[in-house]
């Protein structure tokens, strides 16, 4: 028979241990039941290791997707001079152009 090994941390552990006693409550522990405790146990521990490296590929592409945006803001106003006293700009969607109330 194959020696069956818990996840590496405590957590999972104490998961077979409460998962095998539930199990024994009824009886003598067979070794389905054994198995299935530690199956349960590596299919949480890999469900919370995908889950983090998702969680941080999301962080960092939505880092990205800020830089780009500012990146972006940034680029489109680099010519532009300060506005005057009074002056309002507006972007027409049109040209892809800011106009600007007062002449130059």
């Amino acid at each position: 028979m194959l020696d069956e090994v818990a996840p590496p941390s405590a957590k999972h552990e104490r998961m077979v241990k409460h998962i095998k006693k539930s199990y024994s409550k009824d009886g003598k522990l067979t070794d389905r039941e054994k198995s299935i405790a530690y199956a349960t146990a590596w299919k949480h521990y890999n469900k919370e290791e995908h889950e983090s490296v998702k969680d941080e590929l999301l962080r960092k592409s939505a880092e990205k997707h800020k830089k780009a945006k500012t990146f972006k803001q940034w680029r489109r106003q680099a010519g532009q001079k300060p506005l005057k006293r009074g002056e309002v700009r507006r972007f027409n969607k049109r040209t892809g152009k800011w106009e600007t109330n007062k002449p130059d």
